[in-house]
């Protein structure tokens, strides 16, 4: 087993290696290996003047060519860094120390927010940047927090530590960066992005991040990028953007989605368009990589052959693995993975007797998976069950439908109410948009249809339905189409 004895030596080894080499790239700036460490070096020494300890908790929200260099600053310091999420609530869940970057936090005292402002960055330039790192006491110390998407919810701590760390971005990076040079289109707050970034480091790549769309497609081309993960809305602004250019992008060779159902027009449009192959990544932040399905056979919901080091079993309502091929909820365990958010001493409902339970049903046939509907979005309507990610991806088969997002809401008469939301670009002839459908859902059709002029989603591409229905039933308790 590799061990990464402390996460802050990787910067400081990249930077032995190739100092004047590209370690981040954004839009509008890169920044070198040398530069990186050296910014690290000069932030974690703004921390500790002002007082910032081994296992505190920084919280931060700075511009995205610094959100590495806060990070490796925590990690300088022996402390936790995380991204705050959007939403973030100090009264309900009080893990936050200090934080960085502007604006305020409520809840967390104002002499621990630390400004990157412009006299900040001036103070930092005059300091003598610190050789001298702090270190994480043992591989099962936290180093960093990621949260949850959030997308039924408030969004969860999950702690990584070390030795996680360790496990994926050395143990089992080629589970997952199938190839190089490697593009996580995901932000850094996210699971991927925060682990490519890492991983990146590590062996001494690029590290493109903020690239979305045109930008995205830009980077994939000039870095000669052979592999990319993204989330299937992802692919598809990836898509939109290369039909409206003639530049060619001979380059890419694999196509990763994750975090939800690839509709297979989708993975039709991606291999038409790029030569890719279609892989398909079933994995959850709080455990990594599950099962890995390359190519677009997608019959009967099959997501992928188990990883190495994947133990999945498939949980009945007693709490016992069910027979092969019967459905049930999907559990994973594997080593090195958390075993409860942070701050909790057990977190019940995810993790159970040492497994995952990443809110799936599903059902094995040997070491291949198949996805039955993820659990926890499950609309129940007049007892009819509606997996929302299916009608998604059905809705987005009709002509001119840029986007779709199914949700339930508890309508003025206190009924479950299923409803759809869409974009396109252009109209939208609604009765034939309905009749689609009827046809094709039959009683898991949504009974109300409206256009937005956005979809909200996670960094990571995901659908926030809960956002979603607060707003409707707000602004549209009883609208039928609009």
């Amino acid at each position: 087993m590799s061990v990464i004895l402390q996460p802050f030596d990787a910067v400081v080894t990249a930077a032995s290696i190739s100092p004047e080499a590209v370690a981040v790239s954004t839009p509008d700036t890169e920044m070198t290996f040398a530069e990186l460490l050296d910014g690290a070096r000069r932030v974690a020494g703004l921390m500790r003047a002002a007082g910032v300890a081994p296992g505190d908790v920084v919280a931060f929200r700075v511009p995205q060519l610094m959100e590495p260099v806060v990070t490796l600053a925590c990690f300088h310091e022996a402390a936790i860094g995380t991204v705050l999420p959007p939403g973030y609530d100090h009264a309900r869940s009080p893990l936050v120390d200090w934080f960085v970057g502007g604006g305020q936090v409520p809840g967390v005292p104002k002499d621990r927010h630390l400004s990157l402002d412009q006299a900040a960055m001036e103070r930092m330039a005059r300091m003598e940047p610190s050789d001298h790192a702090r270190p994480y006491p043992s591989p099962d110390s936290v180093c960093h927090i990621v949260f949850s998407s959030g997308t039924t919810g408030q969004p969860k701590p999950i702690p990584i530590s070390v030795d996680t760390l360790t496990d994926r971005c050395v143990d089992r990076r080629e589970q997952w960066m199938l190839a190089r040079p490697y593009f996580c289109q995901m932000g850094f707050s996210t699971m991927m992005g925060f682990q490519t970034f890492m991983a990146s480091l590590i062996v001494g790549d690029v590290f493109l991040t903020g690239r979305q769309g045109k930008d995205a497609l830009e980077a994939i081309r000039r870095n000669g990028v052979m592999c990319s993960v993204a989330s299937p809305h992802q692919w598809g602004v990836l898509l939109q953007a290369a039909s409206r250019s003639n530049v060619p992008v001979e380059s890419l060779t694999t196509a990763v989605s994750v975090g939800a159902i690839l509709p297979d027009f989708l993975a039709g449009q991606l291999v038409r368009k790029f030569g890719v192959e279609i892989a398909v990544m079933y994995a959850a932040s709080e455990c990594g990589s599950i099962a890995l399905r390359r190519g677009t056979d997608s019959a009967e919901g099959y997501t992928g052959t188990l990883v190495s080091g994947a133990d999945v079993r498939i949980i009945g309502p007693d709490g016992a693995s069910v027979a092969e091929g019967d459905v049930g909820e999907i559990a994973v365990q594997r080593s090195r993975q958390p075993q409860a958010y942070f701050g909790e001493h057990s977190s019940p409902q995810a993790w159970r007797d040492g497994y995952f339970f990443p809110g799936d049903s599903g059902f094995l046939r040997g070491d291949r998976l198949y996805l039955a509907g993820r659990t926890s979005e499950l609309i129940n309507a007049a007892g009819t069950k509606i997996d929302p990610a299916r009608v998604d991806a059905i809705a987005l088969e009709f002509e001119g439908v840029t986007d779709a997002a199914v949700f339930g809401f508890i309508d003025s008469q206190g009924l479950t109410t299923v409803a759809l939301v869409f974009t396109s670009g252009a109209a939208i002839d609604v009765d034939s948009f309905t009749a689609f459908l009827g046809s094709r859902l039959g009683d898991s059709s949504p009974r109300r249809i409206a256009r937005v002029s956005e979809i909200p989603r996670t960094l990571s591409g995901k659908v926030n339905r809960e956002i979603i229905a607060d707003t409707y039933r707000k602004m549209h308790p009883d609208t039928t189409v609009f």
